[in-house]
């Protein structure tokens, strides 16, 4: 088994074990660092490494309408202040392979994604959402035509009546007669 730096850490074969934790997705600064803070507090008194975690994009979020994150150029700001702030190494996500030359400036440990994964689950996101809008777009259809069947047997029952009317008032000029 190798042993590997981060940071000061040492990791692996008989080294403690080592926390990476974090908000999944940055949420601004102020946020994060609280986070950060209270996980490293909690180490420190435990005596447990900790590496400060959190993605700049989320792209592979369950909705396409999620929030993903503050991008690359903010997200890589705010974990280099976390970093400086808490004084603990950092990791984090990419998704793309032009994010890991400019990430690994900032991040002590890369965390690659699946290019293709996050590909095929974006294309999916899109597909639900367009089944949805049209599963919406069917449902005001159904709506219309209930309306106007609806419409329609109220027209129906006024003619029926206007003729059993028409009826009554023949058989009553009949009876006249």
């Amino acid at each position: 088994m190798h042993i590997v730096k981060v940071g000061d850490y040492l990791v692996g074969q008989g080294n403690p074990l080592m926390l990476m934790a974090g908000p999944c997705v940055l949420e601004g600064y102020e946020r994060s660092l609280m986070i950060g803070q209270k996980a490293k507090a909690i180490c420190d008194e435990l005596g447990i490494p900790y590496v400060f975690k959190a993605s700049f994009d989320k792209a592979n979020r369950s909705s396409i309408k999620s929030f993903r994150g503050p991008g690359i150029e903010e997200g890589l700001k705010i974990l280099a202040q976390i970093k400086k702030d808490l004084g603990v190494p950092v990791v984090t996500d990419i998704h793309e392979p032009w994010h890991a030359e400019k990430a690994a400036e900032v991040v002590d440990i890369l965390q690659k994604r699946s290019i293709d994964q996050s590909a095929k689950i974006n294309q999916l996101q899109q597909k639900i959402t367009a089944a949805h809008e049209k599963l919406s777009e069917l449902q005001s259809q159904r709506d219309t035509v209930q309306n106007e069947v609806l419409e329609h047997q109220n027209q129906k029952n006024n003619l029926t009546l206007n003729i059993e009317r028409i009826s009554e008032n023949i058989e009553a000029l009949k009876g006249r007669r």
